[in-house]
């Protein structure tokens, strides 16, 4: 089952251990979140460590085995959703990622009549 949770949901999960750090960590849902999140709870991470007791060292233990069951990632205006369980991921080589998707971008697609996109595009610049 798919579910979307927002900032709120993880925050709670971060401040206490409760039914929604459960539902988080139990690996039972798929769980998705707008790709903003992980910027909200760093904007409040002081207070969300005040609020719970949890030491800075604490704190990122617990968003690391949170956001392990939460994977979403933006980069180059593409929002990638991943299962680092499954798959290698680093941030590092975004620029790999995006050299690929330019050579999918440029590559010749099929349409009707036999034309391609690229070489159609071509033609209407002569035009």
């Amino acid at each position: 089952m798919k579910l979307v949770i927002d900032t709120n949901i993880v925050i709670s999960a971060l401040i206490k251990d409760s039914k929604s750090r459960e539902m988080i960590t139990s690996g039972k849902l798929e769980l998705v979140s707008p790709d903003f999140v992980l910027s909200e709870i760093r904007k409040y991470e002081s207070h969300i460590c005040t609020k719970s007791g949890l030491l800075n060292e604490e704190f990122e233990v617990l968003m690391a085995l949170i956001f392990q069951k939460i994977t979403i990632h933006k980069e180059n205006k593409v929002i990638l959703k991943l299962n680092v369980e499954k798959c290698y991921f680093s941030q590092r080589t975004a620029s790999e990622r995006l050299r690929i998707a330019k050579q999918i971008l440029l590559a010749p697609i099929p349409i009707k009549g036999g034309l391609n996109a690229k070489s159609s595009r071509s033609r209407q610049n002569k035009d």
